[in-house]
């Protein structure tokens, strides 16, 4: 059975005495949590008209959440988990990890983008001439010894030249991007969040981009004595203070 289907068999009508019984012990630990802060769950106020929240007609909280936060947000994962793993997704990356040159260089034929090349036709410089890059793409690595061909689709975006396979850069290109899944930006929030708290109110922007680039970049190694030299050769006068 594949992804999908065991997603679509744990969602099924078979499983809704399963689900209940889940659910119920979702509810009783929410309960247990907030009985330790002294709140009791209750249903909130109701009217017939109601736009800021679900006015959901039950008897008890149970019913109430259960139905205005259990059940949407359980078909919003149902949803978002059937789009992730669409057999037609799992096709297009499959045919995209195909052109990599460990996988290239050991098959007898062409490397099979066919799911790849009909889904971003649109995004190609000229899909006609496919087969031919493809031919040149494979000789290329076939003659290339083991240890030089690149193991991953960011070392492989480097040696494939625009100009040579402009076809075969393009889908190397969207699949060094399909992998990611928060940008740079996203990582600077978190962490200015972590540095710009009531204690730190009145830290200067140029401290705080610092700190925040350091925090943010702390996969690389930073070389006290280089940081020494810099500040030196660019701020000789402060050194008059030392």
């Amino acid at each position: 059975m594949s992804r999908l289907g065991k997603i679509d068999a744990f969602f099924s009508p078979k499983r809704t005495e399963e689900t209940e019984d889940i659910w119920t012990k979702w509810f009783d630990l929410a309960v247990t949590t907030t009985a330790n802060v002294g709140v009791v769950p209750s249903i909130p106020r109701r009217t017939n008209q109601q736009q800021h929240r679900d006015n959901v007609q039950t008897q008890t909280p149970s019913d109430y959440y259960k139905r205005a936060v259990a059940i949407p947000l359980l078909d919003h994962l149902l949803s978002e988990m059937k789009t992730y793993l669409n057999p037609t997704n799992d096709a297009v990356l499959s045919s995209l990890f195909n052109l990599l040159p460990e996988l290239v260089a050991v098959r007898d034929r062409n490397p099979d983008i066919g799911a790849a090349l009909e889904f971003y036709e649109n995004n190609l410089a000229s899909p006609h001439v496919v087969d031919v890059e493809l031919l040149r793409w494979k000789r290329k690595w076939c003659s290339t010894e083991d240890a030089d061909r690149p193991t991953s689709a960011a070392q492989t975006l480097a040696p494939c030249y625009r100009e040579f396979f402009p076809n075969i850069h393009t889908l190397i290109h969207i699949l060094c991007t399909l992998s990611i899944t928060s940008a740079e930006c996203e990582h600077s929030f978190n962490t200015l969040r972590w540095l710009k708290t009531y204690l730190r109110s009145t830290m200067s922007s140029e401290r705080e981009s610092g700190l925040a680039l350091i925090n943010i970049n702390y996969h690389r190694d930073i070389y006290i004595e280089e940081v020494i030299s810099t500040f030196a050769q660019r701020q000789p006068r402060r050194l008059l203070f030392a």
